[in-house]
């Protein structure tokens, strides 16, 4: 995995994990609103047993809970939740707060249902702490170490909520309301109170669409909104948010998991979290006079009527709920980046791993062949015939791990952006006879009849001629490989009507009758290294990367190629590209080469090499067509050497690129900088590796005059000598 890739992915694990957090403290605020804790404390079902004693901040000051239940501890739990609701719960309660909190009922609800959260909020009011609306709220699991039941408790003051909410009815809604409410609207696409027991919800924030067609019904119901938001929603999800909210299941469901969530998606296209929340406020939203008994903190909490009402109401824990629902489309994306950032770099590791092993694997073929011939060669040195044998296969094996290393490190420079075209007019006509004129003998020697065709009406064109013809010569050596004897090979091209002004479109179709490829096979047919069967079994040889590269190659062009085979019957390829229209005027004349051979006896080379063996290498070859070589081993001598010589004394230098202290870029601008004209004018020709057309034109804009590439290929030494020394 590369380091983009690596920091991509914190990046986006970081914003996922901010928006999850954000979200969590906007679920946090519907469902807490201005809720203070001001006590923890973790109880132990399987012991029973209460030892430690807790701090609480009251209206009053802080106290501990020993104190605020009167109990000493060490002491069992059901002593302290007895004492604790005779002295702080009203009576109508007292008793369910008892039992629900009791070991007994503890231990058989998490028998039966598993986790679960145990909640209860009212107001509390005694001497000791004045009044207050106080929430016991704990996760009732399991210790993984010791096994125990745990209760962890988060003793929370509500009171401030109990000030804000207010009857619908009420019109003076102080401003701290009207600012959550805001807060609310900013936060979440939907919040709405609903009363359970009366089927009347009370919507806070929502879009027109909702909120205009809620007013229009004089008495909306639950049942009215649930519909309204339905029709909000895709049609795949709306049996699950219909489910979610039905309000006959909620209470006991919501007794069960606390809060129930449902992720759905719109008709507008986004991803939503829709959320009911229980909050029990039934005694200051049903009674108006809530308000009055909230300083006084001798009063009861509510009179016997309202006492009655709300018991009859409240059979299930939760009447009042909030449903809110928030947009979580930027979230899901940021998920789905991140999955993405995961699975492509996978994919690149998996590809790297793909390509090293099938590198090495074609990489050894040639060079074992190398290897074990340059054997043979030791021990039958006085066997002619064997040793031309062997070097003949030798070179072979050398040309194709040539192959193999241009072809790879073609890959490169077409996937990381470095290629580029270089195009120029091209004579349809001459392209199309050079092709055919490479391989016809080839094709008549094997016994394959070869076929071309031509019909274009714009015959001048601009192109990257270089590239095009390696495209076609790519998929003609393919067909030529695996067409046997008495089969045929064509190559038809014809223009078809283009879709781009001032643009040709050029279809040249190449079919074969040979062995064909599978139908399965296709699909990968120009994945890198793919052959339907190993050189082995086919007994023919190659990179596996020539179709790849023509793939590229072709979008690198902006055009298309597609490809049908039969196994047993052959392949056809169809090759589709646009090309500028020019005219036969705009063509350049080809240059004319010197093809007779010139005599260097007495012209002297300076070699700038720093690999002794390559250095070897040219020497040897140079001096047995009669050249003189002198060798820097890096571009500072180089430099130096023809500084120190007289006028003259050098003919040529042939210029490495990659060389320490002084690569060759930075010493041909020293020779050309050089004050003796004759020395600053002298023919310099690069002799490098770096063997691609962008680094000829790099050689030739630092000052050189030529480029050859390595491996040294004897013939075009001989002409590049010739054009510099004839």
């Amino acid at each position: 995995m590369s380091d983009s890739q690596t920091e991509d992915i914190e990046r986006l694990r970081a914003e996922l994990a901010a928006a999850n957090k954000e979200l969590a403290s906007y679920h946090d605020m519907a469902k807490a609103l201005t809720w203070n804790s001001i006590a923890t404390f973790t109880w132990d079902y399987t012991t029973g047993i209460i030892d430690q004693d807790v701090q609480v901040q009251t209206p009053n000051g802080t106290l501990s809970l020993a104190e605020m239940s009167g109990v000493t501890l060490p002491a069992t739990i059901e002593e302290v939740i007895t004492a604790f609701a005779d002295k702080y719960v009203h009576p109508d309660w007292a008793a369910w707060y008892k039992t629900n909190f009791s070991t007994k009922f503890v231990t058989a609800n998490f028998e039966e249902i598993g986790p679960y959260n145990l909640a209860f909020e009212r107001k509390l009011v005694s001497d000791e702490v004045g009044a207050l609306y106080a929430r016991f709220e704990a996760p009732i699991t399991k210790d993984p170490d010791t096994g125990h039941l745990m209760a962890r408790f988060v003793m929370t003051d509500c009171t401030n909520r109990y000030r804000l909410v207010a009857p619908i009815e009420v019109k003076d809604i102080d401003t701290a309301r009207v600012s959550l409410l805001e807060a609310l609207r900013r936060v979440f696409l939907f919040v709405a109170y609903a009363d359970l027991s009366t089927g009347i919800p009370s919507v806070l924030s929502a879009s027109d669409l909702i909120s205009n067609a809620m007013m229009e019904k004089k008495s909306a119901s639950l049942e009215d909104m649930r519909t309204l938001l339905a029709t909000q929603v895709v049609e795949d999800d709306r049996a699950a948010f219909m489910e979610l909210t039905d309000p006959g299941t909620l209470s006991a469901r919501l007794e069960q998991k606390g809060v129930l969530t449902c992720e759905l998606s719109t008709m507008g296209g986004k991803r939503v979290l829709v959320s009911v929340i229980p909050v029990d406020l039934s005694y200051a939203t049903k009674n108006a006079a809530a308000a009055r008994y909230y300083d006084d903190r001798y009063t009861d909490y509510i009179d016997d009527d309202d006492n009655n009402n709300n018991n009859n109401n409240n059979k299930g824990l939760f009447n009042d709920v909030v449903i809110t629902v928030a947009d979580v489309t930027k979230d899901r994306n940021r998920e789905q980046l991140l999955m993405q950032a995961q699975q492509n770099a996978q994919a690149a590791n998996e590809a790297k791993t793909n390509f090293l092993f099938n590198m090495s694997h074609d990489i050894r073929t040639p060079m074992n062949a190398i290897i074990g011939y340059a054997c043979l060669m030791e021990k039958h040195l006085d066997n002619p015939e064997k040793l031309e044998d062997y070097l003949g296969k030798m070179r072979a094996s050398g040309d194709m791990l040539l192959e193999l290393i241009n072809n790879v490190l073609e890959m490169a420079r077409i996937e990381s952006g470095a290629m580029v075209l270089d195009e120029a007019v091209w004579d349809a006509f001459e392209m199309n006879d050079s092709l055919f004129a490479i391989l016809d003998e080839q094709m008549k020697a094997k016994g394959i009849r070869f076929t071309r065709s031509i019909d274009v009406e714009h015959r001048f064109v601009y192109c990257d001629s270089l590239k095009l013809r390696e495209i076609f010569l790519n998929i003609l050596s393919n067909a030529y490989k695996y067409t046997l004897e008495g089969g045929s090979v064509s190559m038809d091209l014809v223009e078809i009507p283009s879709d781009r002004e001032g643009y040709a479109l050029y279809q040249t179709t190449i079919a074969d009758t040979g062995i064909g490829m599978s139908e399965d096979y296709l699909p990968h047919i120009f994945d890198e290294f793919s052959r339907e069967r190993t050189a082995t079994e086919s007994r023919v040889q190659g990179t596996g990367l020539g179709l790849s590269i023509v793939k590229r190659l072709v979008e690198l062009m902006d055009g298309s190629i597609e490809v049908t085979s039969k196994l047993g019957e052959g392949t056809t390829f169809v090759v589709s590209l646009y090309h500028r229209i020019s005219s036969e005027e705009a063509l350049a004349a080809p240059e004319s080469e010197n093809i007779e051979a010139t005599d260097f006896v007495g012209k002297r080379i300076l070699l700038a090499e720093d690999n002794d063996l390559n250095a070897e290498i040219a020497a040897e070859i140079l001096e047995e067509i009669g050249l003189h070589v002198e060798r820097a081993e890096d571009g500072i001598v180089a430099v130096d050497m023809l500084a120190k010589a007289p006028a003259g004394h050098y003919d040529l230098v042939l210029m490495d690129i990659q060389m320490p202290n002084l690569d060759g870029y930075g010493a041909v601008r020293r020779i050309r900088a050089l004050d003796d004209a004759a020395k600053a004018g002298i023919p310099i020709v690069a002799m490098t590796a770096n063997a691609f057309e962008e680094d000829k034109q790099n050689a030739i804009a630092a000052g050189m005059n030529d480029h050859m590439a390595k491996p040294i290929d004897i013939d075009d030494l001989m002409r590049t000598l010739d054009k510099h020394l004839g």
